[in-house]
């Protein structure tokens, strides 16, 4: 098992790009969090799992930030 991570800004096409890319080479057990944020109040996470893409939204409204 491998945990990375990744952090920085890029733009909206670069990251379609490398989203299209992962897919490409992505296996059933591999599991991806997406993050993107506007600031630290407004963060979005998208899980891609089995090839499926998820939003979640369980951390809306928790404070954690």
């Amino acid at each position: 098992m491998q945990n990375s991570v990744f952090s920085g800004d890029i733009t909206e096409t670069l990251y379609k790009k490398m989203r299209y890319n992962i897919k490409q080479v992505v296996e059933n057990e591999d599991r991806l969090a997406f993050m993107t944020t506007d600031n630290r109040h407004n963060i979005d996470i998208e899980l891609l799992k089995k090839g499926q893409s998820i939003s979640d939204d369980s951390h809306r409204g928790s404070g954690v930030l």
